[in-house]
């Protein structure tokens, strides 16, 4: 007599607690998918990798605890010294891929030797280096880009960015990744601003930042409001905007600097036989990121080659045309900014897509799935 695994289990299940007094049944194995190895030392070794690789992680977390901390003790000086126009987040990114005298934990975990294994026993690894110091001072390193604005959101925030669909992010939610993302919140109220090149200024004489980093113009200070959203009262006092118009802010900003870039863009498009409109959406969005991270003006007569990638579809090529430089050199931070564009407008899934293209860019620090 026969019948299928599981009804077996069941009935030796039964038999062992005293339910059932049926003799042992013959079992089929008929559509059973059995593992060829099932032996006790198959089973051992793989417990054994996966318990070498976590302390392999945990051993690399470890030793790498004080490069990690180099890597934020050079973050945090750069925001203090960061130039005009120049976001804290990417600011302290740039200040991370500077050298570090200690070893980080990425650089001890590659220079030890690798153990075969499968992806459940890498995962393990991971985990491991999250048991060290190092670990979660990496992961602190990651958290300390969003640290600013998560915490305003915890006050009533506009929305969180979330990670764009196989179709590609919308406008709207691009523009919510611009600012959760790639841009710093500089507070509801206008405040003296930090940007390096006025430093040596007395405070009442230094320009004003309000928002995701407007920078409030003179126009602006005499009628009290911005784009239509007022940041003054009827007195002419300061008065405190939400997030959701700082977002409306940076959408307008965004829209007047893609304007200006356009100027210039429109007719070079239209000598490589496209157009603007003509060109996919998560292209556009990118383009218009870079436009406002870089001005208007500037973008429009400076890029010229990645526009022809857009119109190609050529993904590598447009990450290697959108590359940019900050203070006249490629840095981690604007690395990680275009690697963040082109994920959250949909046009790439992971940083592996174009890491030779922007070799820079970090995946945990920017992010973004790897």
């Amino acid at each position: 007599m026969e019948e299928n695994l599981d009804n077996f289990i069941l009935r030796d299940w039964e038999r062992s607690i005293g339910f059932s007094s049926e003799d042992p049944l013959t079992v089929s194995m008929q559509g059973v998918e059995v593992p060829t190895d099932t032996s006790v030392g198959a089973y051992a070794e793989n417990v054994g990798r996966t318990w070498g690789e976590m302390l392999r992680g945990a051993l690399a977390g470890t030793l790498g605890a004080g490069g990690d901390i180099e890597n934020i003790f050079y973050g945090i000086k750069n925001i203090i010294d960061k130039e005009a126009g120049e976001g804290a987040a990417d600011a302290f990114l740039a200040g991370m891929a500077e050298e570090t005298m200690l070893p980080t934990t990425k650089e001890v975990s590659e220079a030890m030797p690798k153990i075969p294994g499968n992806e459940d026993q890498k995962a393990a690894g991971a985990i491991g280096e999250m048991l060290g110091p190092g670990g979660v001072i990496k992961a602190a390193r990651a958290a300390v880009t969003k640290g600013p604005k998560a915490v305003s959101k915890a006050g009533g925030a506009a929305g969180a960015a979330v990670a764009p669909t196989a179709e590609g992010a919308t406008a709207q939610e691009f523009n919510q990744a611009l600012a959760d993302q790639m841009e710093t919140w500089h507070g509801g109220l206008a405040v003296p601003t930090a940007d390096a090149r006025e430093a040596n200024k007395p405070e009442n004489q230094r320009s004003k930042d309000i928002g995701f980093g407007h920078k409030i113009t003179k126009a602006e200070e005499r009628s009290g409001t911005i784009y239509g959203v007022p940041f003054k009262d009827a007195q002419g006092n300061y008065i405190e905007i939400s997030e959701a118009d700082g977002l409306k802010i940076l959408e307008a900003d965004m829209q007047k600097n893609v304007a200006a870039a356009r100027k210039q863009w429109d007719g070079k498009l239209a000598k490589i036989g496209t157009s603007w409109d003509q060109l996919e959406e998560p292209y556009r969005q990118s383009l218009s990121s870079l436009a406002y991270n870089v001005g208007g003006a500037k973008a429009g007569s400076k890029w010229t080659a990645v526009l022809e990638a857009a119109k190609d579809k050529n993904v590598q090529r447009f990450a290697k045309e959108m590359r940019r430089k900050d203070a006249r050199k490629y840095t981690a931070g604007m690395d990680n900014r275009v690697a963040k564009e082109l994920y959250y407008s949909g046009l790439i899934t992971g940083l592996s897509e174009v890491q030779n293209e922007l070799p820079l860019a970090d995946a945990d620090v920017a992010g973004i799935p790897k």
